[in-house]
C-alpha cells in the first residue's frame, strides 16, 4: 500500500509595508518678490525636490504639515524635528531669513543655496552656501540638482560619524542647544485646539472675501461694507476676548487692558480700529456705562 506524501505546509506570507522615507524640509520663498516671479519659484522648487528625492528623503515645505495646525506652531515644530533642511536663501527673503535662524539656533543639519544674483550675509558665511545660476540655464540644473542630492548625503553621514557633530554653533564656541518641549495633551484637548485653529482660519478667509468683495463695489458700498465688515468682527472678537477676560475686569485699569487687547487683535485681522471705538463697542456690550465713569 503506497503512502501518501505528506502535503507541505502553507506558506504564510506578511507584507511588511514599505518605510515611510525621513522628511528633509525646505526653506524657500514661494510667491513673487522683487525681480523674482512665482513661476521663478516654482522652478527651483521642482530642481529641490528631485534632488531631495535622489536623496532618498520625502520634501516638504517646513510650513506644511500632514495634521491641521496654526502654520507658525508648524514651521518651528518641523524646523525643530526634520532630518535635515534646504533652505534657499536667493533674494534675501525676511522670512527665510528668519527659518534659518531658528535651524541654525537648533544646531541641525542644513544645506544651504544661493543663486548668483544674491550676496553672502555675514552671520552664516561660514557655512558653505551651492551656488546655482539665476536664470536656471538646463545644465547648471542638472549640476545643482546632483550638489544638492551630495550634500545632503554628505551631512547626515558627518552627523552619524560624530555625535558631536555641530553645523553652525561649533564656529563661535560652546553654546547651549536650543531645545523644544514636547507637551502631552489629552485628545479633547488637541481636538479644541484644532477647531479654534479651524475658527481662526475661517475667520480669516471670510474677512479676506469681504474684501474681494469690496473691492468690486463702488465707492459708497466700499464704504458701507468696509463699515458693516469692522463693526461684525469687532463684535465677534470682544465676545471671544469677553471669554477669557471676564473673571479679571475688576476695575478701570483692567478695561483699559482689555481695550487694549481687542484693539491688538483687530489690528491682527488687518482692521484698524482707534481705542475710542472700541471701548464704546466694550461699553455697549457689558452695559455698564457706571464703571466707565
Amino acid at each position: 500500500m503506497n503512502k501518501q506524501s505528506p502535503k507541505p505546509a502553507e506558506e504564510h506570507v506578511v507584507e511588511v509595508p514599505a518605510k515611510e522615507p525621513a522628511v528633509c524640509g525646505i526653506v524657500m520663498p514661494i510667491s513673487a518678490m522683487g525681480d523674482y516671479d512665482e513661476a521663478h519659484w516654482l522652478r527651483v522648487r521642482r530642481i529641490l525636490d528631485r534632488a531631495i528625492e535622489a536623496a532618498d528623503f520625502k520634501p516638504r515645505m517646513v510650513s506644511e504639515s500632514e495634521e491641521i495646525a496654526v502654520i507658525q506652531e508648524s514651521i518651528v515644530q518641523n524646523l525643530y524635528e526634520n532630518d535635515i533642511a534646504v533652505v534657499d536663501v536667493s533674494g534675501k527673503n525676511p522670512n527665510v531669513m528668519f527659518e534659518l535662524g531658528l535651524r541654525l539656533a537648533f544646531d541641525k543639519p542644513t544645506v544651504i543655496i544661493k543663486d548668483d544674483a544674491t550676496s553672502y550675509n555675514f552671520d552664516t558665511s561660514p557655512i558653505k552656501h551651492i551656488g546655482y545660476r539665476r536664470d536656471l540655464r538646463f545644465d547648471d540644473v542638472e549640476r545643482l540638482q546632483t550638489e544638492v542630492t551630495a550634500a545632503i548625503k554628505a551631512t547626515l553621514a558627518k552627523k552619524a560619524a560624530d555625535e558631536n557633530y555641530s553645523p553652525f554653533l561649533k564656529t563661535f564656541g560652546k553654546f547651549k542647544i536650543a531645545q523644544l518641549e514636547t507637551k502631552e495633551v489629552t485628545e479633547s484637548e488637541f481636538l479644541a485646539a484644532r477647531l479654534a485653529s479651524i475658527e481662526d482660519r475661517l475667520v480669516s478667509l471670510s474677512h479676506t472675501l469681504s474684501l474681494v468683495r469690496m473691492s468690486d463695489a463702488n465707492p459708497s458700498e466700499r464704504v458701507r461694507n468696509a463699515q458693516t465688515l469692522t463693526k461684525n468682527t469687532l463684535s465677534t472678537v470682544i465676545d471671544e476676548t469677553l471669554a477669557m477676560w471676564s473673571p479679571l475686569l475688576k476695575n478701570d485699569s483692567d478695561l483699559g487692558d482689555f481695550v487694549k487687547d481687542i484693539t491688538e487683535r483687530m489690528k491682527h485681522r488687518g482692521l484698524s480700529v482707534s481705542r475710542e471705538v472700541v471701548h464704546d463697542a466694550v461699553k455697549q456690550r457689558l452695559s455698564k456705562p457706571d464703571i466707565f465713569s
